[in-house]
């Protein structure tokens, strides 16, 4: 049995601020949170076992209200007024799930049923209560035959329900499918295939058929290369309160995405291209204050180049390039999209117990959309860098911190909302 809890109390920042403004101009926007975690196993017989995950999240967020004077609602002038607001919220989230997990010499088998509850409160706002749930049941079975070969297949069944207003539910029945072979010698090397197949029937969209399939390989006259390919479907529909409650939008249609992607590796650095295509992206309009879809089929393509290596025994180097086009249906830049980034991490575990690592990322150009004038502005063009340090003191405590925007950039991911300013956070991590 295992059972932690984490507890943050943070003054924090300001959650809105006109862009260019210092921070410390405005007030803070505090955030308070507590979250357990029980998870508990019993072996019945050497073949049966029943896994129990219990955890509780406890959240208290002090907000920027907006504020409107209903002539210019995004003006420089009610920005300030904005950021200067003070509204609260709460939300509380309970994750519970029970597994039961059967080994015989024909397969492996689970059954789940999970159970997840989210309560909000918003009293300044024109919605000021929500109360969701999802159930979910479900079964799989894992069938190995031949040699390196297995087929999964089982059906979940999921139910969504929003109460507190919006008094909407809807249920999906799904069944799913996957193969997986790998063959030694093929080709001269080894080489892994894998195919999937899913049907999800709702009763508040359009049933649907997606699927993937995948296909690795690793060569062993040249050590170090593999190549790998895959394509894939999927399809996403919107939440109830993306649909029906005050920001929400009854019109909205799901997702319906197709993609492929190629990957060449060799040894510690790789290059990865995806292409994918998506009908009805679901986003969210600043200006009207509701969710919407992207009309028309946008797309996303690019590459990523990942380097990651061991530098020294103790000491690992990771580096990783995105280089991104998205586009909607009239050729036009999707919004809030980074045309290109540059990660970077080194990890080091020099001395016992003891993990230091510094990470960041140098973020390229973003454009979003400034609502009082409509104009384009720009978002991108900076470098944030981190600090984290974690000490284990034994199999029961740890101790932990961090140092979050090293240099104390000023930047903001959306228009018009702040991001941390440099900020020091350190705790203590309890297992029991």
């Amino acid at each position: 049995m295992t059972n932690f809890m984490l507890k943050v109390d943070s003054d924090s920042f300001t959650a809105q601020a006109p862009k260019g403004q210092e921070l410390g101009k405005f007030e803070n926007d505090g955030y308070k949170n507590t979250s357990t975690n029980l998870k508990v196993g019993f072996n019945i017989t050497p073949t049966n076992k029943i896994d129990i995950s219990h955890n509780i999240i406890d959240a208290t967020t002090n907000y920027d209200q907006s504020v409107y004077d209903g002539v210019y609602p995004n003006s420089v002038l009610n920005r300030v007024k904005s950021a200067n607001s003070q509204a609260e919220s709460s939300n509380k989230s309970t994750l519970s799930s029970v597994n039961f997990n059967h080994i015989d010499s024909f397969n492996e088998m689970d059954i789940y049923a999970k159970k997840s509850t989210f309560e909000r409160s918003y009293p300044q706002e024109f919605t000021k209560e929500y109360e969701g749930e999802v159930k979910e049941y479900g079964i799989k079975s894992k069938v190995p035959y031949m040699n390196n070969s297995f087929l999964l297949i089982g059906g979940d069944y999921k139910k969504f329900e929003d109460k507190a207003g919006i008094n909407k539910s809807f249920t999906n029945k799904g069944v799913f499918l996957t193969n997986y072979n790998k063959f030694d010698g093929l080709l001269g090397g080894e080489t892994i295939f894998t195919q999937s197949l899913r049907y999800d029937k709702y009763d508040e969209f359009d049933n649907k058929t997606t699927g993937k399939i995948g296909l690795k390989h690793i060569h062993t006259n040249i050590e170090g290369l593999s190549t790998s390919v895959n394509y894939g479907t999927a399809y996403n529909v919107p939440s109830s309160f993306q649909l029906y409650s005050f920001y929400g939008n009854p019109n909205m249609k799901p997702e319906i995405t197709k993609g492929y992607d190629v990957t060449v590796a060799y040894k510690d650095l790789s290059l990865t291209y995806f292409n994918n295509e998506i009908e009805d992206i679901i986003d969210y309009d600043f200006a009207t204050s509701k969710y919407t879809n992207v009309d028309g089929k946008s797309k996303i393509k690019g590459f990523e180049v990942a380097y990651n290596t061991d530098i020294s025994d103790v000491a690992v180097l990771s580096l990783g390039y995105s280089k991104l086009d998205a586009k909607d249906h009239k050729g036009k830049d999707l919004k809030r999209r980074v045309d290109q980034s540059l990660k970077f991490a080194l990890d080091y575990y020099g001395i016992d117990n003891l993990h230091l690592g510094l990470n960041g990322e140098y973020i390229g150009k973003r454009e979003d959309t400034d609502f009082a004038t409509y104009a384009k502005v720009e978002t991108g063009k900076y470098t944030i860098a981190n600090f984290t340090a974690n000490y284990e003191i034994d199999k029961h405590m740890s101790i932990y911190g961090k140092v979050v925007n090293i240099t104390d950039k000023d930047y903001q991911t959306v228009y018009g909302y702040a991001s941390s300013p440099r900020a020091v956070y350190g705790g203590i991590k309890l297992t029991y």
